[in-house]
């Protein structure tokens, strides 16, 4: 009974990680379809190109498709694209066949990987890398079961004869796929990953210089208007001490001159008296040297 409970857990385990599994890469594939739909193509060009001239044409058999520029003509190159006979050389025809599969599955995974990691960057980065791997599994599918690779595409230098060849190096599709893939691969990183590079720099900067300012929360815009108020309170005070100064300075000033006028007149100041209502109102006028009280 032990036994049997734990195959259970264990299978429940497993179930679940690879249930786990399935909805990750379902999850990618939503994201990511177009470069493995690309390569997933590619791969099926390549190879159903291959068969169809395997099956219906022999080899060092040509046929002319445009004259003086396009002809199909399959060989069997049992050596790298454009027959790369140095390789040979080197490590011999086994010798080199394995270094290049054993180059071509490493090439792809290193690809794959770069292309699951960067599944969310620029198109032209995600195609190139689907090209790559497509181009790579295509010849590498010949070498392992074949021992050589199919080529068959030829152009032809229009009956010129170039660098002692009237005609291009045999290839196939696989061959123009690692080709072109490269090509977008470095036209990527001079003017799309170079500009995003500054790109990110010039947002660090100016995040750096962000950080330094503090941010404009609720409770910091209350703390300044606050202290703009009491800036401005004091501003007030300030000014109205300085207006009570002024007004106390300017009574003095009256004060002086009806004094002045009082005492070269001879007048007086007349100040009048709200008598009790048994007494009539009397004035009282005082001046110089006179004075006179009215009443009954």
């Amino acid at each position: 009974m032990s036994e049997q409970r734990s195959f259970k857990s264990r299978l429940a385990v497993a179930g679940a990680f690879i249930k786990k599994l399935a909805k990750k890469v379902w999850a990618y594939l939503k994201i990511a379809k177009m470069e493995w739909l690309v390569m997933l193509g590619l791969l099926a060009l390549d190879l159903i190109s291959k068969q169809i001239v395997q099956a219906t044409m022999y080899e060092w058999q040509s046929v002319t498709l445009i004259p003086k520029f396009l002809n199909i003509h399959y060989v069997y190159n049992k050596n790298a694209a454009f027959g790369a006979d140095f390789l040979v050389k080197a490590f011999g025809a086994t010798g080199a066949r394995a270094l290049f599969s054993v180059f071509a599955i490493a090439a792809s995974v290193a690809f794959a990987i770069l292309l699951v990691r960067g599944r969310n960057g620029s198109k032209l980065y995600r195609v190139s890398l689907a090209m790559l791997i497509a181009g790579a599994l295509g010849n590498c599918v010949d070498r392992i079961f074949l021992g050589f690779v199919r080529d068959f595409i030829e152009f032809v230098y229009f009956g010129f004869t170039w660098f002692g060849r009237q005609s291009f190096y045999v290839f196939n599709f696989a061959d123009a796929e690692l080709v072109i893939g490269v090509i977008m691969f470095v036209v990527y990183f001079i003017f799309v990953y170079k500009d995003k590079h500054d790109e990110k720099k010039d947002a660090k900067s100016v995040e750096a210089v962000g950080a330094s300012v503090a941010p404009a929360t609720p409770d910091n815009i209350a703390a300044d208007a606050l202290a703009a108020d009491g800036a401005d309170g004091a501003d007030a005070g300030d000014i109205a001490a300085h207006g009570s100064e002024d007004s106390a300075e300017a009574g003095a000033l009256d004060g002086a001159a009806e004094k002045d006028d009082g005492g070269s007149d001879g007048g007086g100041v007349e100040i009048v008296v709200d008598m009790p209502n048994d007494a009539d109102d009397g004035i009282i006028v005082a001046g110089d040297g006179a004075e006179e009280i009215g009443g009954e």
